[in-house]
This record gives C-alpha cells, sequence and structure tokens, in this order.
C-alpha cells in the first residue's frame, strides 16, 4: 500500500511536495463551513498573501493516508485559497504537507481544529459546535472531557451545547455571525425560546440600526430612561398647556414645538 510520502511529487527530510489536485477533502475532516462570509473573507486574505508573498511563507498543510487516499487533515482555508488563485489564473504546481504522525486518530484531528492548533483564524461558534458533535458522538460524553480534548473550559462547551436548545432561527444568528452563542443562549435562558428569540431580533435591529452587524450585551439590555431636569421641566410645560380649557393658537402650536423638543431630549438620552 502506497504511503503519503510515495504519492510526494517531490521530498523533503520533513515535509514532502504534493499537486493539489492530489489532495482529497472529506467532510467530516473539515471542521470550517467555507461558505460563510467570514471564511470567504478569510479565504481571499489568504489567497492574496499567497499570491504576494508565495504559499512557502506560510504554514505547510497536513495531511494522512486514508483508504488510498492522500486526506488534507489541516488548511482547509488554504487550499480553498489555491484553488481560487488557480481559477484567477495564478497557478501553484506543488503545496508543501507534514504527514500526520502515525496512529492519529479522528478524535486527535477534531480535538486539534477546534483548540485552534495555531491556526490564522480560529473556529467560529457554529463550527466549533459541529466539531463538538462528532467529538461527543465518537463516545466523549462529558462536557468537561470535550473541553480538555479541545482546551476549553466545562462552561464553554455546555454553552455551546445548550445552544442546540434554542430556536433554528437563534442558531442561525450564531451561523451567521450575527450573534455570539453566549448571548444567544443568555436571551433563551432568560426568557424562554420564543420571548428570547423576539429580544434577539430587536437587538439586531437596534445594533444594524448603530451601524453593526452583531448583537452586542447592550443590545439586549433593557435600559431604564432617566429623565433630567429638563426633560421633566418640559413635561410640565406641556402638561400644562394641555390642561388650559382653551388653548389659543399659539399657545398649540408651543405645546407641538415642546413636545418635539421633548422627543429630541429622549433619542439622547
Amino acid at each position: 500500500m502506497a504511503s503519503a510520502r510515495d504519492l510526494a511529487q517531490k521530498r523533503g527530510q520533513t515535509i514532502n511536495y504534493y499537486h493539489p489536485t492530489d489532495l482529497v477533502e472529506r467532510a467530516d475532516l473539515n471542521a470550517r463551513d467555507l461558505s460563510t462570509p467570514d471564511n470567504v473573507a478569510h479565504i481571499r486574505w489568504l489567497a492574496d498573501e499567497i499570491r504576494e508573498r508565495g504559499f512557502l511563507q506560510t504554514r505547510p498543510l497536513s495531511v494522512i493516508m486514508w483508504e488510498g487516499q492522500l486526506v488534507l487533515t489541516e488548511g482547509h482555508c488554504r487550499l480553498a485559497a489555491v484553488r481560487l488563485l488557480d481559477k484567477e489564473g495564478y497557478h501553484i504546481d506543488l503545496l508543501p504537507a507534514l504527514t500526520e504522525p502515525q496512529g492519529t486518530s479522528m478524535l486527535d484531528l477534531w480535538g486539534r481544529q477546534a483548540s485552534g492548533n495555531g491556526s490564522s483564524k480560529p473556529l467560529n461558534d457554529a463550527e466549533m459546535i459541529a466539531n463538538l458533535k462528532r467529538i461527543m458522538a465518537s463516545g466523549v460524553v462529558k462536557a468537561s472531557e470535550a473541553a480538555k480534548l479541545i482546551g476549553k473550559s466545562a462552561g464553554y462547551v455546555s454553552q455551546l451545547l445548550a445552544l442546540q436548545q434554542a430556536p433554528v432561527e437563534a442558531q442561525q444568528m450564531v451561523k451567521d455571525g450575527k450573534a455570539t452563542a453566549e448571548t444567544v443562549v443568555k436571551a433563551i435562558k432568560k426568557s424562554g425560546p420564543k420571548t428570547g428569540l423576539e429580544a434577539l431580533k430587536n437587538a439586531e435591529k437596534a445594533a444594524n440600526a448603530a451601524g453593526r452587524k452583531r448583537v452586542s450585551t447592550r443590545d439586549m439590555e433593557s435600559r431604564t430612561l432617566k429623565l433630567t431636569k429638563e426633560h421633566i421641566e418640559v413635561i410640565i410645560t406641556i402638561l400644562r398647556k394641555a390642561a388650559t380649557a382653551v388653548l389659543t393658537r399659539a399657545e398649540m402650536e408651543e405645546a407641538r414645538v415642546q413636545a418635539v423638543r421633548l422627543e429630541e431630549l429622549m433619542g439622547d438620552a
């Protein structure tokens, strides 16, 4: 049976070189969703870096022989960047790759991907959840065990798992980068699935109005409006005018002006 070294187009002491077309990607070994906006932007950035500096300036890929195929285990974004450049007419013939140590298991690979393994872009919450599902489906049933494997806290793992109980729309907000898992879980725990989802939607509107794409903790907080002395004086003026049995045209206009002013003050509060 051929080894990874046997399939190399060029061999080094620790690193071998392969044609991009020789590398096979397995869905269960790619923790990333390459279609999300953050990953599309990341791949574009990598492609520009490779075009400018060459691939040898980036970290080598990692591969493993799996059922007779040379399977990529690390570097999916880098390979996607190379393929993007190829479509744009910039071709790279050989890619450097390290071979996984003998005895490396799927659990080892999932754990390393989730831990970040020094990659230039950590997994987002949705990608981390997908990896945790694989890890726990393999027999790691306790959050504390999974946390140790991926180098995170048990509380963090429990939080990601709790997200699975949230409405699908709320989970989609995490996947789309509109809210963190922590924000969604807190909202659902505090108000329940239906009301929590509504609160998240309202918070998203508030964030967008402020020019932000992601919901913050502040957007979720129900703030109590504090009336200043100026607010109170304007309210008193309006009430006094309204209490008059008959308002003159000038007084009605003054009350309207004061009401507009109050709205402005309340908006600045």
